[in-house]
């Protein structure tokens, strides 16, 4: 099994593709359309917004009554890297 750091080197670079995040006190999501949720001290998650609430994909409804939980930004998740330049015949090792 390859290290981290063997998988670092043999991989292709990607273009950097920059996350623009939006304070929620400017602007909300769409309803009900997974974004990215950036939380009071710092931690990142997915999620949604509907009626009122946040929910995160990974534990349901966000309890913003701890600051701790408080969405203070969220993000459009970004598009996925183009399969074709990571994924080509010997440039990682696996098949398409």
């Amino acid at each position: 099994m390859k290290t981290k750091s063997e998988i670092k080197q043999a991989a292709t670079p990607i273009q950097k593709r920059e996350i623009f995040w939006v304070d929620v006190n400017d602007h909300l999501p769409d309803d009900e359309i997974t974004v990215l949720l950036a939380y009071f001290f710092g931690d990142v998650g997915m999620g949604f917004h509907a009626e009122g609430d946040w929910c995160d994909m990974h534990s349901g409804t966000v309890d913003e009554s701890e600051e701790r939980n408080r969405v203070t930004h969220w993000a459009d998740i970004p598009e996925p890297p183009d399969r074709d330049s990571k994924f080509e015949e010997g440039k990682t090792g696996g098949k398409r």
